[in-house]
């Protein structure tokens, strides 16, 4: 689906969600002006490439064909910009707690509501790697259960900035 980023009458990330929930398996194209926190929150959301409206019609046809195919680039102006951006986004990963991006990831499966069992399946990981993962980052948190830590993290953000792999 190619998407331009200023829906009407919902947000862009609200449109995408939606979409992606009625057709799980399509693909998803931004077509919009280089905006860093856009660009960031389409990629957190599934989008599979992102294109500047400035881009010249054939570059969209090849992109376009790239993605049908299976193989996609990105734009160097893109890619310049994604570049930029990490050591910024590398600055504000939450580091109150000492969390690793691996604990992360995993703690934003809990927010999301899957149960340890779903998460070692998601992860790749056996349940007892899940559970001895889960009472280090219980130990961070300074929280006794799964409820303290989701709470904990929605309470902090510490995972509503983050752009997990396994989302």
């Amino acid at each position: 689906m190619l998407i331009e980023m200023t829906v009407p009458r919902t947000s862009s990330a609200e449109g995408i969600q939606q979409l992606k929930q009625r057709h799980p398996g399509a693909l998803f194209v931004m077509f919009t002006l280089c905006d860093d926190a856009r660009m960031l929150e389409a990629l957190r959301l599934g989008v599979c490439v992102y294109l500047l409206s400035t881009a010249p019609p054939p570059d969209l046809m090849k992109t376009l064909r790239e993605l049908a195919s299976g193989t996609t680039a990105v734009s160097s102006d893109i890619a310049r910009s994604v570049i930029g951006l990490l050591p910024r986004v590398h600055a504000s990963c939450p580091t109150k707690f000492g969390l690793t991006p691996h604990e992360i990831r995993l703690l934003a499966l809990l927010v999301d509501g899957y149960t340890f069992k779903a998460v070692a399946v998601m992860a790749g990981l056996k349940p007892s790697t899940v559970a001895w993962h889960m009472q280090r980052i219980y130990g961070k948190l300074q929280v006794h259960s799964k409820s303290e830590a989701v709470a904990t993290a929605l309470r902090n953000g510490i995972t509503s900035s983050q752009m997990t792999e396994y989302r």
